[in-house]
């Protein structure tokens, strides 16, 4: 009881202070806002250009909040997704089309698709730009398994489920090369996956192309799209293609004008409801645990990876439940961060904020963070 009251103490504090800083909302957008968005355009239009004419676009506002740390000194906003392909597929074959498929693909006006690939992070100026790699090698950021720097796991004909996960592992936590372009690609042939289904569904041996990539030059839905909508483009209606129903006109209709009045409300509550939110957590962080601890005592962020859980699975899961397929994920990651910190033996809060970013619905063709 006493913890349920202190918790709606809280969110009745937070929603006091929301409030209370509502009047404050224009001091803060005219003092401190629209300043730095001027500053920003002054710098990129004109000041940019005269000292730094090396430089490429500045980096959007999404993938500037991941883009806080060095990619050569850190590991934090890595992204690392995997794709099986049957048969073994050769080093050069994968290199050739990517830098076709990928690099070279241009939009209609003429410009590269994809010219983050290129490119790496600079700051200045208190602003992150994006700069065109010195003497670009593909050889550099795609390598087969064997010839890298994880060729110390190499030790069986055929790549097994628990090497895999190592090598996944120490991949993940490794850094990006100074100067270059935070992604690469490991190509690994002959896998032995652990799944059963898997092996019987291929009477060909197995490739795994890993790609890992930096999160300030996308999110993962944006890397699906580019391997799977370029590289591979026969798999393209492996997408989820849109369900067409007949339904009922005049229900429809009525749910698109719920739909719509459902967003003008929250377009009118955004404020209040942002700073309610942005109040309880700030609320919450000033609790002390074993979770929040200080930047300056915090240990480098290390990564483990558990079995793979295939999505058919996932969806068997939800219905029994059920549930969403969102909600399931989101119960699986508070579930493993508990388990994680029982077993590291963690004082345990009621509550502990978290964020789980999910991507934003028509995702750009670009790379983009879109969430």
């Amino acid at each position: 009881m006493r913890r349920k009251c202190g918790n709606l103490f809280e969110q009745l504090l937070a929603l006091i202070l929301a409030l209370c800083a509502i009047p404050l909302l224009p001091i803060i957008l005219i003092v401190f806002v629209l300043p730095n968005l001027i500053l920003r355009r002054i710098i990129v239009t004109f000041v940019a250009p005269i000292f730094h004419p090396e430089f490429s676009k500045i980096l959007t506002h999404r993938s500037t909040t991941f883009s806080y740390e060095e990619c050569q000194s850190h590991t934090v906003n890595a992204i690392l997704s995997d794709y099986i392909l049957k048969g073994n597929v050769s080093l050069e074959f994968l290199t050739t089309n990517f830098n076709e498929k990928i690099l070279n693909r241009r939009t209609s006006n003429g410009d590269f698709q994809y010219p983050e690939l290129k490119q790496y992070v600079v700051p200045w100026m208190n602003f992150n730009f994006w700069k065109i790699e010195d003497n670009f090698d593909l050889s550099e950021h795609i390598k087969l398994y064997n010839e890298n720097r994880l060729k110390e796991y190499i030790g069986e004909e055929y790549v097994t489920g628990k090497e895999f996960h190592e090598m996944r592992e120490k991949l993940l936590n490794s850094q990006f090369p100074q100067n270059k372009s935070p992604w690469e690609i490991i190509l690994v042939n002959n896998y032995s996956p652990e799944d059963p289904i898997l092996r019987v569904k291929s009477d060909k041996p197995l490739s795994v192309m890993i790609f890992k990539s930096h999160h300030s030059i996308a999110d993962a839905f944006a890397i699906k799209k580019l391997v799977l909508g370029n590289l591979f483009e026969k798999q393209r209606g492996s997408e989820i293609a849109p369900r067409i129903t007949k339904g009922n006109n005049k229900r429809d209709s009525f749910r698109v004008l719920v739909k719509f009045l459902h967003n003008i409300l929250k377009m009118l509550t955004f404020p209040i409801r942002s700073l309610y939110e942005l109040m309880f957590i700030n609320i919450q962080l000033m609790k002390t645990s074993d979770w929040n601890v200080p930047e300056n005592k915090q240990a480098p962020a290390v990564h483990a990876f558990t079995n793979l859980i295939s999505v058919s699975r996932v969806k068997c899961i939800k219905n029994e439940l059920g549930v969403s397929f969102t909600t399931l994920l989101f119960h699986i990651c508070n579930e493993a961060m508990q388990k994680m910190m029982e077993k590291k033996e963690m004082r345990l809060k009621d509550n502990i904020p978290a964020i789980f970013p999910l991507p934003l619905p028509n995702h750009p063709e670009k790379l983009r963070n879109h969430m």
